[in-house]
């Protein structure tokens, strides 16, 4: 764990500090992973878990993957969950092997490209002779390129508390942080919805402290 530590920040010296963030920081890799794969979207489809597992750091794609592959073993819906597997151990081969071959494997738009091809491919062909089925699959390609991109994006977004976001950073920050609500619908304890909740809470948060423009993304 120290070696790891070392390598991904740098250091020569690692203590218990940077050891607790890194076990943090992984730990919510691994539950955003869980929640993004059961984002359902159009009653069937579930391209967050696959988008978010192409848009994470190298560092992070073990645990992001694990997530997900718990999150699609225990779908939302009737929905075929062994594509899903299937379209998950691509990305992640394809991943590792990009951050083998070359520096530019977290670049957003290889991330969503890598996203988008897998997605679709898998879909494509479990959807063979059904019109209904292609379509749905090219949907879902667009939204898994869609949204790895933007989730790339976040994490590239510095913090700057002090000084504040870019417009362009707050956008991203939304948009990755709406899909990773979706995934939270399904959680309904009694009679209440968590992923409701955590909508409206977000957008009086975002229209509060993010002014005009940020209320109207």
């Amino acid at each position: 764990m120290k070696e790891s530590v070392k390598n991904r920040l740098g250091l020569d010296k690692v203590g218990l500090k940077e050891i607790l963030k890194a076990t943090i920081e992984q730990a919510a890799a691994a539950l955003c992973g869980f929640l993004m794969s059961r984002g359902l979207v159009f009653g069937s489809l579930l391209p967050f878990g696959l988008a978010f597992t192409a848009a994470v750091p190298p560092d992070f794609l073990a645990l992001s993957a694990f997530g997900c592959l718990l999150g699609y073993f225990m779908p939302v819906s009737s929905t075929d969950g062994f594509r899903y597997l299937a379209a998950l151990f691509a990305i992640v081969s394809i991943k590792a092997l990009l951050a083998i071959m070359t520096k530019y494997a977290s670049r957003p738009f290889l991330s969503a490209v890598v996203a988008g091809i897998v997605t679709c491919a898998t879909g494509l062909v479990s959807a063979v002779g059904d019109t209904a089925g292609t379509l749905l699959a090219l949907a879902e390609a667009v939204l898994s390129f869609s949204g790895a991109y933007f989730i790339s994006r976040t994490f590239k977004v510095s913090p700057r508390v002090l000084s504040g976001l870019r417009i362009e950073e707050l956008a991203t920050l939304l948009v990755s942080a709406n899909l990773l609500i979706i995934g939270t619908m399904s959680i309904q304890p009694g009679d209440i919805s968590i992923g409701k909740i955590l909508c409206v809470t977000l957008v009086l948060l975002v229209s509060r402290f993010g002014q005009t423009y940020a209320g109207a993304v």
